[in-house]
């Protein structure tokens, strides 16, 4: 017997199932049957199911991009670097970078990741930016629930919040080192480029 192939849902029918699948999850305790999958982290990727509006979908500026951003440091201050991966809402990757940027702190080093990785984003002009990390410390601050009281933070901190202005909708997600792992490698392969050439440069 042939079957026919479903009816594709269209944008209201597939944001109000992603609106009842949310409140199921929620209704059932499913986040503390499974602590790990946090709420934020699930509610993230289902918002990112939402299909555009068709205002969006007419203009060529209007489109979504994922940034993900990684920053590492290796003695904490020490060698430092940070990883970008820009991506689509597909997981196609746009763009990526790897830098090494000196001797400095894990803190510093996600903080640079990050405002290098909006300046990036903004060249595609997107109207809505997603940004993953795997800092909790930049995440939360980011969204107001910490405090930032080191100076040098605040700086870094401020500038991207200038450049994210620019962007009329942007959202920022903690979510596990192993979902953020290529901005992860990125990062590492910046800061072992950099040991690779000073090892280079001390031979005889």
């Amino acid at each position: 017997m042939r079957q026919n192939k479903p009816k594709p849902l269209s944008s209201s029918e597939l944001a109000q199932l992603i609106q009842a699948l949310k409140q199921h999850l929620r209704q059932t305790q499913f986040y503390q049957k499974f602590p790990q999958w946090p709420q934020e982290v699930v509610e993230f990727w289902l918002n990112s199911l939402t299909p555009p509006s068709s205002e969006q979908e007419s203009s060529p500026e209007a489109q979504e991009i994922h940034l993900f951003v990684d920053g590492a440091s290796r003695g904490n201050p020490g060698p430092a670097g940070i990883g970008i991966v820009l991506t689509d809402p597909e997981g196609n990757v746009l763009q990526q970078k790897s830098q090494y940027i000196g001797q400095t702190t894990n803190n510093i080093a996600e903080y640079r990741a990050l405002l290098e990785g909006v300046q990036l984003a903004l060249a595609f002009q997107p109207q809505q930016l997603r940004i993953f990390m795997d800092s909790e410390l930049v995440v939360r601050q980011l969204q107001g629930a910490y405090r930032t009281r080191n100076v040098d933070l605040l700086k870094i901190q401020q500038q991207v919040r200038d450049l994210l202005a620019k962007i009329p909708q942007w959202i920022i997600a903690h979510v596990p080192r192993h979902l953020n792992k290529t901005a992860d490698k990125l990062a590492n392969i910046a800061i072992n480029s950099h040991a690779g050439d000073q090892t280079e440069r001390s031979k005889p």
